[in-house]
């Protein structure tokens, strides 16, 4: 079954978007900036004329630079008020574009930091931005609450953070009320942000209407805002169960942004094991994600049995850590890995009833029914279903499990039913 992660977008989003995962990132030639894949994903789109964008191996250079820089100011002056806010959104990008797991934990620190110092509107909206990355919706919309107490409007980045949050839970009506409401001239990031929740809507159409004018308006040179949309644009067919949409998008956020892992991730599903190979291979020397680490085991252990366990026992390992330290950024993750290479289904159901109660999204129902029905609690995985049929418009992927579910209780009639459901 295909694993699901809640990812964060690069540079323009404040927060993250729903996302699937697949297997991650090809090599990477550092004096190019070319991957294993990336002759073939420029070749196939050459004939389109995608926009120029800086080489990704500079842009990366540069956002790191950025970063070691904020560092050592912040070392050097720790009372700029400053230096925190801009150093946490830096983090976020890398982080998302990357696969940083590492820089999730600076976020928080720099957030937990924040807290201590005095209040004033852009810690606030950068203190929601740090945990709302890691999950934390509860504490992310209070401080959005509390900054709109103090603005006699909310701001448009107000607005908008308060509108991917409500994205991230599953929440898509009242998303897109907040993201249309400040009544500024589109630009790329809201206009990328409304396509998603769009798509979440089932309005395909004017997603890809919304999804082609943000990738219009957009005047810079940054490889990650492309990549950025063109992977969001990618899963919202896949979601939608077009795959050679998908693929497409997903070769042209790799053109701008080689090194991006979560559409690498997925476009790698549409190559051969040993190519996917190579490409975990690569991917694991600038990403420290133990998704990718157990990914790379499992393929290993399919060529060879055994040559991937230790990978696999390092990622257990990690996602052990994970767990205890950021436990709702990482409950969908470490579900399906304890439900497949972990081979966990116990501990499987245990992560996944804490992420559908921290949000009703499709990628959650979905990871507690299979969970379900691997332990073989059969009753409980149909009534899972019930709640989980109701979620519109319901994800190809979201009515299979649902299916299989209701097979496995009695009910063929139902799950019958739900195959034929236009």
């Amino acid at each position: 079954m295909r694993r699901k992660l809640f990812a964060c977008s690069v540079v323009l989003t404040l927060f993250a978007a729903c996302d699937d995962r697949r297997p991650a990132a090809p090599a990477i030639d550092a004096s190019t900036g070319a991957t294993s894949a990336s002759v073939d994903v420029r070749l196939a789109v050459a004939s389109s004329k995608p926009q120029r964008t800086t080489r990704s191996v500079i842009a990366i250079r540069g956002l790191d630079k950025k970063i070691a820089g904020l560092e050592r100011r912040l070392k050097h002056f720790p009372k700029q008020v400053l230096n925190k806010p801009a150093l946490i959104g830096w983090l976020s990008s890398r982080a998302s574009a990357l696969g940083r797991v590492s820089d999730l934990d600076r976020m928080v620190e720099l957030a937990d930091e924040l807290a201590k110092e005095p209040v004033n509107q852009r810690n606030l909206l950068a203190r929601a931005k740090a945990y709302g990355h890691v999950h934390r919706f509860a504490k992310a919309l209070a401080l959005l609450d509390q900054l709109d107490a103090m603005q006699k409007r909310p701001s448009a980045a107000t607005r908008e953070a308060r509108g991917v949050v409500l994205m991230a839970l599953g929440k898509y009506r009242e998303a897109f009320v907040r993201l249309r409401q400040d009544g500024k001239p589109p630009n790329t990031s809201k206009l990328g942000l409304e396509a998603m929740v769009l798509g979440r809507l089932g309005r395909y159409d004017d997603a890809e209407a919304k999804f082609s004018q943000a990738e219009s308006v957009f005047r810079g040179v940054s490889p990650f805002v492309l990549a950025w949309l063109r992977f969001q644009r990618g899963s919202m067919w896949d979601r939608a169960g077009q795959s050679d949409k998908a693929q497409r998008h997903y070769q042209r956020a790799v053109f701008h942004l080689p090194e991006h892992a979560h559409a690498v991730s997925h476009l790698a599903a549409f190559v051969s094991a040993a190519e996917a190979e190579r490409m975990y291979e690569a991917l694991l020397k600038t990403s420290d994600d133990p998704e990718h680490r157990a990914a790379l085991g499992s393929l290993r252990n399919a060529r060879q049995a055994g040559s991937g366990d230790a990978l696999i026992e390092e990622a257990k390992s990690q996602y052990r850590v994970l767990m205890k330290k950021l436990p709702l950024a990482f409950a969908d993750h470490a579900g399906w890995f304890w439900l497949g290479a972990g081979g966990d289904p116990h501990r499987a159901l245990e992560v996944a009833t804490l992420n559908l109660g921290a949000r009703r999204t499709s990628e959650a129902y979905a990871l507690k029914i299979a969970s379900l029905l691997a332990v073989g609690d059969k009753d409980e995985a149909c009534q899972t279903a019930d709640a989980a049929a109701e979620v519109e418009p319901l994800p190809p992927g979201l009515r299979a499990t649902c299916a299989a579910a209701f097979d496995a209780c009695g009910r063929s009639l139902r799950a019958e039913e739900l195959r034929q459901k236009p």
